[in-house]
């Protein structure tokens, strides 16, 4: 169950107080600030009704609120920061507030998570094709809508690389269900995929090609880096066998293929073809794989109605 954070009446009030500044919106402060603009905006009309000025009295007693008022803001700004500098724009709300009330550590824990790699097929082709500027909206729009996929089923993306995306479910927040809800991101990201699809051919550019790889596994997840620049990641041999079986895709011509571990964790699906168990690069054992049919969306949305 999502925690709501709870907001100082010393925050609101500052809020509020902002929201009248000259040359300012609603919206520009609560985006400043992390939070909801329609919260922020129920604030200010609280205030209004009551009839309250934002900083009644004077002397010493207001100037001590308005110092409180600013630390608590900064706090607030040095939070949201934090966040971004580590995790990106890509955080939920949950996540969020799991990490600053600290039940999280970010110092280094090894975790059962679910990963997510996918890649585009002959991007760099087009690249070679079209402008600069062309190549940025394609991928940028291409990166937006999956990664809407994978935040909507609580994964994490961790870095795009090149035209790769890497996401992970069940850090650094654990979930019972991480296998599920990584194969719905990668089923919703399937469907995404036609729509972004659409949208490039209307505009004259050939249509996009991806392949998406699932395994479960292990994984050290910590913060990593100089002091300069921390980025939140995982390491182990999860991740490179998850990046083994996505590039499987070219080999056996599919757009998504899961590992034995993910299957064991999803909910019965038809269209779940096992492969001939192969030997992959860096992996001593025979890898059990899965092909997921196209076929299998349909049944996957039937299930998740019920």
């Amino acid at each position: 169950m999502q925690r709501r954070r709870k907001y100082s009446n010393e925050f609101k009030l500052e809020a509020v107080r902002l929201t009248s500044e000259p040359g300012v919106s609603v919206a520009q402060i609560a985006r400043d600030l992390g939070i909801n603009a329609g919260l922020l905006g129920k604030w200010r009309s609280q205030y209004r009704k009551e009839g309250n000025e934002p900083f009644p009295g004077k002397g010493h007693a207001r100037d001590e609120e308005l110092a409180r008022l600013k630390r608590e803001l900064s706090r607030v700004k040095k939070e949201r920061d934090f966040l971004n500098d580590t995790f990106g724009q890509y955080v939920s709300r949950e996540v969020r507030d799991e990490i600053l009330s600290g039940r999280v550590t970010l110092k280094g824990e090894l975790k059962e998570v679910t990963v997510l790699f996918s890649d585009l097929r002959d991007f760099t082709k087009l690249t070679e094709t079209i402008s600069p500027q062309e190549v940025v909206t394609v991928i940028n729009t291409y990166f937006k809508s999956m990664s809407e996929a994978i935040t909507s089923h609580h994964g994490l993306i961790l870095q795009f690389v090149g035209d790769e995306i890497q996401a992970v479910f069940g850090a650094p927040v654990a979930l019972e269900n991480h296998q599920q809800c990584a194969m719905d991101a990668a089923l919703e990201m399937r469907t995404r995929l036609s729509r972004v699809n659409l949208n490039l051919i209307n505009q004259g550019y050939p249509a996009l090609d991806h392949g998406i790889g699932l395994h479960t596994g292990k994984v050290v997840a910590a913060n990593i880096g100089s002091p300069q620049r921390l980025s939140y990641t995982m390491m182990g041999k999860t991740m490179n066998i998850a990046s083994r079986i996505q590039e499987l895709n070219k080999k056996y011509k599919t757009d998504l293929l899961i590992s034995a571990a993910v299957r064991k964790g999803v909910k019965q699906l038809t269209g779940i073809n096992p492969l001939k168990p192969i030997v992959v690069k860096g992996i001593s054992e025979p890898l059990q794989i899965y092909q997921i049919e196209k076929e299998s969306l349909a049944h996957i949305n039937e299930l998740n109605t019920r």
